[in-house]
């Protein structure tokens, strides 16, 4: 099937080189001409494109508004003008106003105090232009059902100043942020938006998201793979700061009810992350399987937003049924708590089905935990049988949907005999677990830095916006 032009095409189609426009009367120069020439030749290639583009991107297409504003330009190259005298004609119309030069600089869009996961990468991708010094300012949005209370954002800000909208709202919310906002929050801007999506295939019923924005960035190589087969517009994999820098505070077991002697493992999750995907029964069921009783072991199992998923909460209360080993701890903590509780336990565990990234892995080996998770998806940017308990798994298909993601998607069910051999050898041989963990430590911190991921981000951004770039490069200059 003849795939039609992507929007970066479109731009390089319609948007001239020189977009000099000829003086208003006056015999005109060679290079006039050359221009006029050039005006109607691109003017005739492009018009029969017009119809296709506009079906397969919406007339509200930031690409399309662009092109629009020099298909305008365009004519004004070909008015006509008494090329001879200079006399006798109408005068030409004015040329078109280009789009309004704005300053290098991010106009950073998300869930800035949200207290979930989107919303610490959206603070995360903030610190990481911080780092290399970025100007850029902070815009929230919020969802009905998280809670937006983290202290950490004391700023934000109403206006888009910069030239480079940068927006943190996965595929299924851009049609409600777009709305919030209104067209104008988006126009005369580069406009990129950060999704993350766990399963395969992408889901084909948010067309207008990619109609919204010039690209997409994902976190993980996973992501981009499922993103960039469905996407019309450019896909790009960039790293973002996964290293937690901070210094925890002491965890107070007594505090939580977790045995001070016992090796503790942790998983924490949100139950608006679908419980099937995230797969706490099966972190439970395969610790049980690992130890039948009498070691001094723990699991630790933290959750939010319990309140929304009844159901769900009841059937990890039915899994843990009366296992003391096992703590189940629901509702929100501030962040240097959360923290606090990675760093206090002695280990982490996943059984997820599909990460995006994640994120609670990357804070574990952070603090040189050793991570028993499953093998596959996100975390295997940052996670290796050197660094980590890689879990076997088999890839299977939904039979039925699990929240967000239909019947007919694709993601691993892990072994979990597999995960209790490893959850014993991490308790047996603390000195591998202790090994792996360093390695992953030393590894997160110097490739998921800030400054690491800000460069990264930073480079992608002059390639986006090369006319933002220059003027930035221009400020610069003594």
């Amino acid at each position: 099937m003849e795939r039609g032009p992507s929007e970066c095409e479109l731009d390089a189609t319609l948007l001239p080189a020189s977009g000099a426009a000829v003086a208003p009367g006056g015999a005109l120069d060679p290079a006039q001409r050359a221009r006029r020439a050039v005006a109607r030749t691109v003017l005739r290639l492009a018009a029969p494109l017009e119809p296709r583009l506009l079906e397969r991107f919406g007339k509200h297409s930031p690409a399309i508004q662009r092109a629009r504003a020099w298909k305008k330009r365009l004519r004004s190259e070909t008015s006509p003008v008494e090329e001879a005298t200079g006399s006798g004609g109408p005068a030409p119309a004015p040329p078109a106003a280009s789009p309004p030069q704005l300053p290098f600089g991010v106009n950073l869009a998300g869930y800035v105090r949200g207290e979930f996961g989107v919303a610490e990468m959206a603070r995360a991708s903030a610190a990481a232009l911080a780092a290399v010094g970025v100007p850029h300012v902070l815009i929230e949005a919020r969802t009905h059902v998280h809670r937006h209370l983290d202290p950490r954002v004391t700023a934000v800000s109403d206006a888009n100043p910069f030239g480079i909208n940068l927006i943190h709202v996965n595929a299924d919310q851009v049609h409600a942020f777009r709305e919030q906002r209104g067209p104008g929050f988006f126009q005369d801007r580069r406009n990129i938006g950060v999704w993350f999506w766990e399963v395969e295939p992408f889901p084909s019923r948010w067309p207008d998201a990619f109609r919204a924005l010039d690209e997409i960035w994902v976190a993980s190589r996973h992501v981009h793979t499922i993103v960039s087969r469905a996407s019309p517009i450019p896909v790009v994999h960039v790293p973002f700061p996964l290293h937690v820098a901070a210094t925890p505070l002491p965890l107070e077991r007594a505090r939580y009810g977790i045995p001070g002697d016992a090796f503790a493992f942790l998983f924490h999750f949100d139950f608006l992350s679908e419980l099937e995907r995230k797969n706490p029964l099966g972190a439970v069921r395969a610790f049980q399987r690992a130890f039948a009783g009498g070691e001094p072991v723990a699991l630790v199992v933290k959750s939010i937003n319990s309140e929304h998923a009844p159901e769900a909460l009841a059937r990890l209360r039915e899994a843990i049924g009366g296992d003391a080993r096992i703590v189940h701890l629901d509702g929100h903590v501030t962040r240097d708590e959360l923290l606090s509780l990675v760093a206090g336990c002695d280990g982490y565990l996943s059984l997820h089905r599909a990460e995006g990234l994640g994120l609670g892995l990357a804070e574990a080996l952070s603090f040189g935990k050793p991570v028993v998770a499953t093998g596959y998806s996100g975390n295997l940017d940052f996670m290796t049988p050197s660094n980590s308990f890689l879990v076997g798994y088999e890839l299977v298909t939904l039979d039925h949907d699990h929240g967000p993601y239909a019947a007919g998607s694709r993601w691993a069910e892990p072994d979990l005999g597999h995960a209790a051999e490893l959850l014993r050898m991490v308790v047996r041989y603390p000195d591998l677990g202790h090994a792996r963990g360093a390695r992953g430590a030393r590894e997160l911190a110097a490739e998921w830095s800030a400054a690491r991921a800000g460069r990264a981000m930073l480079e992608r951004l002059r390639l986006v916006a090369p006319d933002l770039a220059i003027v930035e490069a221009h400020a610069d200059t003594p």
